[in-house]
């Protein structure tokens, strides 16, 4: 997926017009998308598995799974987070 959508955006905001330029206006229904399967709860992810995780700002983020524990990369940097934040998940392997 790297290479399909390398520089596609650069930004948040123009990350949520590449989103909607696709049809979807959620990271949620992407993923599901792309990856051909139906969304799993955040209690469901195993280790590795990408997630989708809704932070205080209300945004939405893709994340992975490292057990109890979801991390993700913000403007700020590393960002971890619980299961309350996940809003689906998706297994990789």
């Amino acid at each position: 997926l790297a290479d399909k959508y390398r520089a596609a955006y650069r930004t948040l905001a123009g990350a949520q017009r590449a989103l909607r330029r696709r049809g979807h206006t959620s990271l949620v229904s992407f993923f599901a998308a792309e990856l051909g399967q139906e969304p799993q709860g955040g209690a469901e992810a195993r280790l590795g598995d990408l997630v989708i995780l809704r932070l205080s700002d209300g945004a939405e983020h893709v994340g992975v799974c490292l057990g109890a524990r979801f991390v993700t990369k913000t403007e700020r940097g590393r960002s971890d987070h619980g299961l309350a934040d996940v809003i689906a998940a998706f297994h990789l392997g």
